[in-house]
């Protein structure tokens, strides 16, 4: 066995990057293009310039202590220590696509179990519980752990000769997923991963027709395939035909109206900010303790239809942007408020640095993005709770001094050099 010392080098860069354009996008960007889209916007968000001055200002802050807090979570040890067994492995290119194939196969009969059993479907949450939190792992499972194999599958295939076979089915199983979910963010996790085996040349344009072909399985299937799965009142409510046909109307525009009206934006915040409740700063305290751990009552609890004055049991699910979701989470106040977002955005830092060492550990830095993407998903949908577990399970493994060559086998040339 031999000693490795790794050098703790956490890429902040892309990260940062990539929460400042989103940041850009849901705050700049997306309520003026929904306004172009739409009618309905202009009249359903006519608020004061004073409203908007706030809500611009409240949003400003947000980010600065996201950003902030986001970097200081980010600050580990310099230097982790691995130990690694240098052995002789058999890295034949047969059982490289078996193993992959067999991995294929059971994320197939992953997805299919998930359709079979009503879990993971967008406009469906009725299902059955599972024992033993079965549920979460089927579900987390196939939104972080297929990508990432599916990533490094792709990596190790870059330059095989049978990187197309590997694109083909990483093609079929994204569309299948996207099929039998309905989930056009989940579609999009499914996508990245084809990128490294697409032609250098024209890569990012293969890749915006792989996302334009998943997105769109994944919301016609909301409303021709997965409501007749679910059957009763799904049926009237989603696969009526008024429903389809306008929905067919602007088909080719879906995509668009997705990455647009899902994101939402400024107008929340103003809807939020000019919602007037109960508010105090114990029951948003006990939020943020309710949120986190839970304990306690979550006395201050208000939902996103009491915001656009609707009856709670009105069907359908309602959303907001990031930062409306955790002030009402958190209790409207704004002490209650800004711990919790500095909680949450410290966790969301310091699960990226420790999954950042992990993947170095495996020679797998290429996953980080694709993780980083997978918890700004889960900060970005108001589950930051779900890093506070995340952070237990990359701490065990950035502490982990163990060999993982069972991980990086067709990575193995690049320990062979530091054998003695």
């Amino acid at each position: 066995m031999r000693t490795r010392t790794i050098v703790a080098t956490i890429k902040r860069k892309d990260p940062l990057r990539l929460m400042l354009f989103s940041l850009l996008f849901i705050y700049g960007v997306q309520y003026p293009v929904s306004l172009l889209l739409s009618d309905e916007a202009e009249a359903r968000f006519d608020f004061s310039f004073s409203l908007l001055v706030l809500s611009y200002f409240f949003v400003v802050l947000s980010s600065l202590v996201l950003f902030i807090f986001f970097y200081f979570g980010t600050s580990v040890p310099k230097k982790t220590v691995v130990q690694y067994t240098f052995m002789q492995l058999r890295t034949e290119k047969r059982s490289n696509m078996s193993r992959s194939i067999v991995i294929f196969i059971i994320f197939f009969l992953w997805s299919y179990l998930m359709l079979k059993l009503k879990i993971g479907m967008t406009i469906y949450a009725d299902f059955q519980p599972l024992p033993f939190r079965l549920t979460g792992l089927l579900f987390y499972g196939r939104l972080l752990v297929q990508p990432l194999v599916l990533f490094h599958i792709a990596m190790s295939f870059v330059n095989s000769k049978r990187r197309k076979v590997i694109l083909l089915l990483m093609i079929l199983l994204g569309f299948f997923v996207a099929f039998s979910s309905g989930s056009r963010f989940v579609s999009i996790l499914f996508a990245i991963p084809v990128l490294p085996l697409l032609d250098k040349k024209y890569k990012y344009i293969l890749l915006g027709c792989v996302l334009f072909i998943f997105i769109q399985t994944a919301s016609l299937t909301r409303h021709f395939f997965l409501p007749f799965v679910i059957g009763g009142d799904y049926i009237e409510i989603y696969g009526n035909d008024l429903y389809k046909e306008s929905l067919m109307k602007d088909v080719l525009t879906l995509p668009l109206r997705y990455v647009i009206n899902r994101s939402m934006g400024i107008s929340e915040v103003m809807l939020t900010l000019s919602y007037k409740g109960p508010t105090s700063l114990f029951g948003g305290l006990a939020s943020v303790a309710y949120y986190y751990l839970p304990i306690g009552n979550d006395v201050s609890a208000v939902s996103a239809k009491a915001v656009y004055g609707l009856d709670e049991d009105e069907f359908g699910g309602f959303g907001l942007d990031i930062y409306s979701n955790y002030w009402l989470i958190f209790g409207r106040s704004y002490i209650s408020y800004f711990l919790g977002l500095v909680i949450a955005s410290f966790l969301l830092g310091r699960v990226y640095a420790y999954g950042s060492i992990f993947f170095e550990k495996i020679n797998f830095v290429s996953g980080n993005i694709l993780f980083f993407l997978f918890l700004f998903f889960l900060f970005f949908e108001g589950r930051a709770f779900l890093l506070l577990y995340l952070l237990v399970i990359t701490y065990c493994l950035f502490k982990l001094k163990f060999d993982f060559k069972f991980l990086n086998r067709s990575n193995l040339h690049l320990y062979e050099k530091e054998c003695p």
